[in-house]
């Protein structure tokens, strides 16, 4: 009950106290300062990021221009700081949301600006980035099919830095395995493509999803072992205990029946959660490739619709979080 009131509560927050709360999940309020973390990240710790630029929904050409160019300018920082690693252990990729850099003329249902089509504006930015890796993240239900479409047109050119989310809570995703990734014949091979499986944070229509954890988690397990069989590059991003120590044994198991190897998946985890930050250390002892979420947002504030997300995935921080900025009032 108490979570339910916080999970309610988070909305009628001010700005200023959303950012303060949500400061441990993002990794800087700037390009510069996002760069920075980066560098330290691998410098300092040996670890791996994806660095996302938050930015949501924008609605007009001008935004979308401007986070699009924001991903570009971080194309070419990290490639000449990151030039010639081999794909796949690069120590930062991108992770870039289609609403950031696509107008949205009509949320409901959804429209984009012809100007801004997304296959193009990804196309671009996969060419500036073209020594690392993007993945374009996925949203809500109502952009799974312009994701994935999207995504299709750039992998049947050819584009092998590019990278999909699929999520385990809508119905659909096994037939989306299958449809894009088991049965398509792309003109390189399947494992350069990378695949982030999670559970996915929207609350969607019952209909064609479920908001119910537990088979959420179920779900997730199977998706993976099914992304395996498809024999692309798995990116497994969860903070849950006992879905990673029912995929360890298996995954153990499949690498020493050869059929595949270390190199072909990695974990991933989100900054500020603590599961994660003791999730990601246990397996890097273990010799498994770790990846960091680090989201920045290019103005304080602009990244809130992503703190609220996660906030409400945790809202027991609220309380604690509240008290510590308003004794600092």
């Amino acid at each position: 009950m108490l979570d339910t009131l916080n999970r309610a509560a988070i909305s009628l927050l001010p700005k200023r106290v959303i950012s303060t709360l949500g400061r441990p999940y993002l990794a800087g309020s700037s390009l510069e300062e996002g760069f920075q973390a980066v560098q330290e990240n691998y410098t300092d710790c040996g670890r791996y990021s994806t660095f996302d630029i938050l930015g949501e929904e924008a609605t007009t050409k001008q935004e979308a221009d401007h986070y699009l160019l924001s991903y570009i300018q971080a194309a070419h920082f990290f490639s000449s700081i990151f030039c010639g690693q081999s794909p796949h252990q690069r120590p930062v990729s991108l992770s870039v949301k289609p609403s950031s850099i696509c107008a949205i003329v009509s949320a409901e249902p959804l429209q984009l600006d012809a100007s801004t089509p997304l296959p193009e504006r990804l196309e671009q930015l996969c060419g500036h980035a073209a020594d690392l890796d993007v993945t374009l993240d996925m949203e809500d239900h109502r952009w799974t099919d312009v994701s994935l479409s999207a995504a299709e047109e750039l992998l049947e050119k050819g584009y092998t830095n590019l990278g999909i989310v699929l999520q385990s809570r809508l119905n659909r995703t096994q037939q989306d395995i299958d449809y894009y990734l088991s049965r398509p014949s792309y003109p390189f091979p399947k494992e350069k493509i990378r695949v982030r499986a999670c559970i996915g944070i929207y609350n969607e229509p019952e209909e064609i999803a479920t908001n119910n954890i537990p088979e959420a988690k179920n779900r997730l397990v199977k998706r993976i072992l099914e992304l395996f069989a498809a024999g692309v590059y798995v990116e497994i991003a969860t903070h849950d205990q006992e879905v990673i120590d029912r995929l360890l044994p298996l995954i153990d198991h499949y690498e020493r029946s050869g059929i595949i190897s270390p190199e072909r998946y990695e974990f991933q985890f989100l900054r500020g959660v603590q599961a994660g930050e003791v999730l990601g250390e246990q397996l890097r002892q273990r010799g498994k490739i770790v990846r960091e979420y680090m989201p920045i947002e290019l103005a304080p504030g602009l990244g809130a619709a992503y703190v609220k997300r996660r906030l409400k995935a945790n809202p027991r921080l609220v309380v604690l979080g509240s008290k510590n900025f308003f004794n600092k009032l």
